[in-house]
């Protein structure tokens, strides 16, 4: 309130600020203002009234510090912008202060409001206290006022709010707010009668929302639009009519100018009627912008016709047989104005329009377009046709067109699409230019499909039979069912055929199958390639070209197969296609060709004589030659209990000697001749330092072409067979007369004893022949032959000089004769096939009996002849007659090796050749 000593304003100067500040009375019946909330008495003189009063049912503060309280009627001077020189947002925040507090009934708060607005409208006033004493501060102020009214607690509390008050005043913005006007300006897209734009063309900074019809907006897809800004273009996209091909997108909206809802920056201004009394103020306006309508529409009509056009993806590879395919994708393109509408749909099902594409596929061709062309060349053969129409999705999938004709024949084949207005249903041609045609371009490379060429071959192998270590050959005609494709340089296309070489271990009876049903035991020997660019011979390499050759050792079959396989065309694989020839195929088979070996061992021997193993190779030789080797192995012996000598070889099997090395008595394995012929060979040749039973097994090996190589046995030969046992005995025979009368009186049985020494093989036989002619002249022939004797059964074993096995020839009396006459004896042991083992010589001394001429005496005639007897064969009773020892003759072949071999008995030697 103002003090006592305060200068009260004029009539004069109040209605000069009234017109200053812009107020403007109001018309309002004056009355006397009342006392509101607050501490004191309103209207008093003596003390200070803090708080609000009423004028006319408004709660009002005082707006004039230090000027005299408001008793008299206040007349309603308006709302003021500018109180005091304050505008803007102090002012608003005084309006704020006022329009928040002036009802409380918080005696503090309406006090504090007072000091607030005081402090605000005149800041040196409202520094003076209630009866006029300067402070040094508001809060003294209040202090000053009212600490004996109210307290320090209330002190303090009013200056906490009327601090705060003071705060909200200075940080409050000032709410705005106005009305304003506009248009909707509508853009036409030319290239796209679909799209274009919309604008709200008005009061800067206007914001609202726009309803389209025929239209929608493009990011959203509806018709209405919030938070629109004047001047912002926004997308539109029309909606034509069900059936109209021409339209316009018309809109209205409703938008609100700039401004902030808020406090406006005035207040409710009261003046006294009484002079010298203070102007008082209430609450002021609250700001609020005001809505405006707009409208526009299209400048021009829009149109939905279109252009439909297409691109494809042709199946690149389609197989002999098989149909052609490609896939088609939509799209739209622009007409000589550059009009490019998309494709039209049904605004109310959204379903696109349906349109027809027709397809042509043209060839075969033996080598791709050079280059894309506008005219199909007038030659090109017609392959297949293709149609496709699309369906509610229009443009936005792909589709398949398929041909019901198939490809014939291997070649490059063209695509050709068009798209006709003519060729469309009623309704299509409605939204398409009434001559369009598209058609695309002949030779594109997505518009190209190939069907790979299959190329296949004749085969045969070069020779039936392939050696050991020999390189198989194999030759195919190679053929294709069409073209021969070439690139885009005009060359043909290279094919590689691969050979795969099979190692089958049968000789004969190979089925032909297919090549993944090939048998098991089947294992692939090598495998080798040609490239070919044409029909024609091709051939596996030869020689070490191949890569690999028929292993060293071992039978059966090198079987081929041919094919052409994906992963040897490289880049080209997709143009040909894959194929293999059978499993099997007769002309595709070589036999492995085997070197066959007999062989024949010296029959017998006495000890001490040479003998040898000859063995005769034939069949087909390996194609590096062969080595030839030898072993002999001694039949091992031992006595049993009744000091018999028996073969010491389990189970009696002859066979298995050979498998014991203790048993081998020579061997020139690692030194054996190499031989590239086939004929006949002799081993070398082996002394028989012992008596007993050799047997010979020869070995055919093959010879290493490599280094670290090691040979390969290719063949063997059995053990213990006749052919290769050579047995070594010692016959010794002695004639003898039955009255052991030399010379032999006549009348008297002569008969010859052999003993046998060494081996005796199982059904050897002996036999005594006996041989008769003039004395010292000995002659053994079928003309001398005078007696036989029947053949003995020997018995088997092996058998030594202190018990040699002693057969007797039986007794026979020879004739009687006038003259001395002698008899020679010839013993013959052959083994169980007749062959002979031993044979005495003719003449030998103690095989040779002289026979007495008879006497003739006066008157008598010449004897009957005696007549045979039974042959005597006695084992080992060495008492009637020693060990006689008769030379025999052994023939002996001559071996490869010049020098004899010593014969050692249970001696090793080399088991592997050398190379």
């Amino acid at each position: 309130m103002p003090s006592r000593g305060h200068t009260r304003l004029s009539a004069a100067v109040l209605a000069v600020a009234l017109v200053a500040t812009g107020g403007v009375a109001a018309a309002v019946p004056a009355e006397a203002a009342t006392g509101g909330t607050g501490w004191g008495t309103f209207g008093s003189r003596a003390s200070k009234y803090a708080g609000t009063f009423t004028e006319n049912g408004i709660h009002i503060v005082c707006g004039q510090p230090g000027a005299d309280y408001p008793t008299g009627a206040l007349n309603d001077a308006g709302y003021w912008d500018n109180y005091n020189g304050i505008t803007g947002d102090k002012l608003a925040g005084i309006n704020r202060v006022l329009s928040e507090n002036l009802d409380t009934t918080d005696r503090n708060t309406a006090a504090a409001l007072e000091y607030a607005v005081a402090r605000t409208v005149d800041p040196t006033a409202a520094l003076n206290a209630f009866d006029g004493s300067r402070q040094s501060s508001y809060n003294a102020v209040i202090n000053y006022d009212l600490y004996s009214t109210v307290g320090s607690s209330n002190v303090k509390e009013i200056q906490r709010i009327a601090n705060d008050l003071t705060n909200t005043i200075n940080t409050t913005t000032a709410g705005s707010g106005r009305t304003g006007s506009g248009q909707l300006n509508f853009a036409l897209n030319p290239k796209n009668h679909y799209v274009g734009t919309v604008e709200m063309d008005g009061t800067p900074g206007s914001t609202g929302s726009i309803t389209l019809d025929h239209g929608v907006f493009e990011d959203t897809g509806l018709n209405t639009r919030d938070n629109v800004q004047e001047g912002a273009a926004y997308g539109v996209r029309g909606v034509p009519d069900e059936s109209g091909v021409f339209y316009k997108i018309t809109g209205q909206g409703r938008f609100t100018p700039p401004g902030q809802e808020g406090y406006a920056p005035n207040v409710h201004v009261w003046t006294p009627t009484v002079a010298g009394q203070q102007r008082s103020l209430s609450a002021g306006e609250k700001a609020s912008p005001q809505p405006f309508d707009v409208t526009g529409f299209d400048p021009a009509d829009r149109t939905t016709v279109f252009q439909p056009t297409l691109s494809t993806t042709a199946q690149a590879f389609v197989q002999k047989g098989a149909a052609f395919a490609d896939t088609v994708r939509f799209s739209t393109t622009s007409d000589g104005a550059g009009l490019n509408n998309p494709w039209y749909r049904s605004p109310a099902t959204g379903k696109a329009l349906p349109i027809t594409a027709e397809g042509t596929v043209y060839g075969p061709f033996a080598e791709p377009a050079d280059a894309p062309s506008d005219t199909v060349p007038a030659e090109a053969p017609i392959a297949g046709h293709l149609q496709v129409t699309t369906g509610d999705a229009g443009p936005d999938i792909e589709y398949t067109a398929t041909s019901t004709e198939t490809a014939r024949t291997a070649g490059y084949y063209y695509y050709v699409w068009t798209i006709a207005a003519a060729t469309q249903t009623a309704v299509g041609k409605k939204y398409l230019p009434s001559d369009y045609v598209f058609t695309d371009k002949f030779g594109l490379s997505g518009e190209q499909s190939v069907t790979p060429m299959r190329v296949s071959a004749a085969t045969q192998v070069a020779a039936p039979v392939v050696p050991l270590s020999g390189v198989p050959v194999d030759a195919a005609q190679v053929t294709t069912d069409g073209f021969w494709l070439k690139d885009a340089d005009g060359s043909n296309l290279p094919v590689t055929v691969r050979w795969d070489a099979f190692l089958d271990p049968r000789e004969s009876g190979i089925t032909q199958v297919k090549v993944d049903d090939k048998p098991a035991d089947a294992v692939l020997l090598g495998s080798t390639t040609q490239t070919v660019t044409g029909a024609g011979l091709a051939k596996t390499p030869e020689g070490d070209a191949l890569g690999f050759t028929v292993p060293a050792s071992g039978k059966g079959s090198i079987v081929w197969v041919a094919s052409v396989r994906d992963a040897d065309q490289g880049a080209n694989a997709d143009h040909i296609e894959e194929w293999s020839d059978d499993y099997g195929v007769p002309t595709e088979i070589q036999l492995i060709g085997q070197p066959t070996v007999a062989t024949k061992a010296t029959t017998s021997a006495q000890k001490g004589a040479q003998i040898t193993d000859t063995a005769t190779v034939g069949g087909v030789m390996p194609a590096t030659g062969a080595q030839l080797t030898f072993e002999a192995y001694q039949v091992p012996m031992k006595q049993d209990a009744n000091g018999v000598w028996q073969r010491d070889v389990p189970g009696g099997d002859v066979s298995k000697v050979c498998d014991d090395p203790n048993n081998r008595v020579f061997s020139n394995i690692g030194r054996g001749a190499k031989i590239a012929v086939t004929g006949i060979y002799t081993s070398p040749t082996v002394t028989a330092s012992e008596h007993g039973t050799f047997l010979w097994v020869e070995s055919l090996w093959s010879i290493p072409t490599t280094p670290g190589e090691q040979p390969q046995l290719i063949s063997r030969g059995e053990c213990g067979v006749p052919d290769e046992t050579t047995v070594v005995l010692d016959v010794s025979t002695k004639a003898s007369a039955v009255d052991g009368s030399n010379p032999v009186t006549p009348g008297t049985g002569i008969q010859d004893t052999a003993s046998i020494i060494g081996a005796v093989p199982e059904g050897a036989t002996v036999t005594f022949e006996a041989f008769r002619g003039e004395s010292g002249n000995p002659v053994c022939s079928p003309a001398t032959l005078v007696w036989t004797s029947t053949t003995a059964t020997l018995t088997a074993g092996y058998f030594t000089e202190s018990q040699p096995q002693q057969p007797v020839s039986g007794a026979f009396t020879p004739d009687a004769t006038s003259t001395t006459t002698q008899v020679w004896f010839v013993e013959t042991v052959r083994d169980h096939n007749g062959q002979t083992i031993a044979k005495g010589d003719c003449g030998v001394p103690d095989e040779t009996l002289t026979l007495a001429p008879k006497p003739t005496p006066p008157g008598s005639t010449t004897g009957t002849p005696g007549s045979p007897q039974a042959l005597a064969v006695t084992g080992f009773d060495g008492g009637s007659m020693g060990p006689w020892i008769a030379a025999a003759s052994f023939g002996v072949l001559v071996g490869l090796a010049l020098i004899g071999v010593q014969l050692v008995r249970r001696r090793r030697s080399s088991t592997e050749p050398s190379a």
